[in-house]
């Protein structure tokens, strides 16, 4: 398989287990994201005052 990362930017030749590596990290990266987002949230309703 050939996955286009960005634009131009590919990763050739990913077997099942490259892949799955692939996605493993992807995957962290956004429960990563995720809670940031949350505690982003969190912060501008502690700013507004709508919630602790």
């Amino acid at each position: 398989m050939s996955l286009e990362v960005f634009q131009d930017e590919w990763m050739e030749c990913l077997g099942p287990s490259e892949l799955a590596d692939v996605i493993q990290t992807v995957r962290a990266h956004l429960d990563v994201l995720e809670n940031l987002c949350e505690r982003l949230a969190q912060a501008r309703r502690v700013y507004r005052g709508v919630g602790a």
